[in-house]
């Protein structure tokens, strides 16, 4: 591909995105209309004030109004996330016409600098809409990439990782706030769970009791690597603070490892691995194989002959042979004899 082409594929990529970018507005403003309804159609459900509280009980909370608050608050943090999404949204329009620009070579212009930035207001949008096993994913991903980068850093002199050293610090802190949310939240549907579960399961669904207890695994696992994660935090800062002696970047490595660990683990709560096969076919197989063998066979076919002489007995064996020679002779009268002329 020629330079001019790839200008031209990249200019046109780019003027995609901005359409994209555009399309997101409207999608945005959708969710919001339909938030705002079910927000209305709640108000206009809701129990007035004081009610179910009379009588006996007095005092008590009422579960109804328990429900209704919930999904309140719940509609509340959605409207949030799609504020803040529509502000992304903005920024990275303005960020995606700043490459536009750079690109055409305006003056002052980095194609570069501006595409990163635009990038990673996108990477922030995206994560928005993840659920809590992508961003348990996308955090397993980035303390990965932490890990390897303060493997590489750890194996430079003291120059060039002094330079390093702020970024993994404040990567490693990042990490931390990450797994503290995903620990609240994993806490939070575990407990909206445990409530749910004398309710039925869905077919080929685990049953909220089984959700909440792998819900529950998955914070503690996560909570785990966060302590690790802690740590890992704090021996790259003392790294980075100390000045009058090379620090190992060793102990920062082996906690980033055991909090991979741990959200792996964490992970194989949350997806476990498909059942195996019911072993009662295999046994069924396998009796009905005993069976079979315990059945009595069939005795071999015996030859049409021996069938008959066993049934006739000896004086039926003697007229075989005589039918037999008798028929020999006829054969041999009605042969031709042959005439010498």
């Amino acid at each position: 591909m020629t330079p001019l082409e790839r200008a031209k594929k990249v200019q046109t990529e780019l003027a995609s995105n901005l359409a994209r970018v555009d399309r997101i507005a409207g999608l945005i403003a959708e969710q919001v209309a339909e938030l705002t309804a079910k927000e209305q159609e709640l108000a206009a459900k809701a129990p007035p004030p004081g009610a179910g509280s009379a009588g006996f009980g007095a005092g008590s909370a009422d579960p109804q109004a328990q429900q209704a608050a919930a999904e309140q608050a719940q509609l509340q943090s959605m409207k949030q996330t799609m504020t803040r999404a529509e502000e992304l949204r903005g920024q990275a329009r303005t960020q995606l016409a700043v490459l536009q620009t750079a690109l055409a070579g305006a003056k002052g212009g980095d194609p570069v600098a501006a595409a990163k930035t635009a990038d990673a207001t996108l990477l922030e949008l995206r994560k928005l809409f993840f659920d809590v096993i992508e961003h348990l994913q996308e955090l397993l991903r980035e303390q990965s990439e932490t890990k390897e980068r303060t493997g590489i850093a750890g194996g430079e002199d003291e120059f060039t990782r002094a330079s390093k050293l702020p970024n993994l610090v404040e990567r490693q802190e990042g990490h931390g706030t990450m797994a503290k949310m995903i620990t609240d939240a994993l806490a939070q549907q575990a407990d909206a769970a445990g409530k749910a579960g004398a309710q039925p399961s869905q077919p080929g669904q685990p049953s909220p009791a089984d959700q909440a207890k792998a819900l529950s695994a998955a914070a503690g696992e996560v909570r785990l690597a966060q302590n690790d994660m802690a740590d890992a935090h704090g021996a790259l800062t003392k790294a980075k603070t100390t000045t009058t002696q090379s620090i190992s970047l060793d102990p920062a490595t082996k906690s980033q490892t055991t909090a991979i660990e741990h959200l792996e683990k964490a992970l194989q709560h949350l997806q476990p691995p498909p059942p195996k096969k019911n072993d009662d076919d295999k046994n069924d197989k396998q009796d009905q194989d005993k069976q079979d063998q315990q059945q009595p066979q069939p005795e071999p076919k015996q030859p049409e002959d021996d069938k008959q002489q066993q049934q006739g007995g000896p004086g039926q064996k003697a007229r075989d042979e005589d039918a037999k020679r008798q028929k020999a002779r006829q054969d041999q009268k009605s042969e031709p004899v042959d005439q010498d002329w």
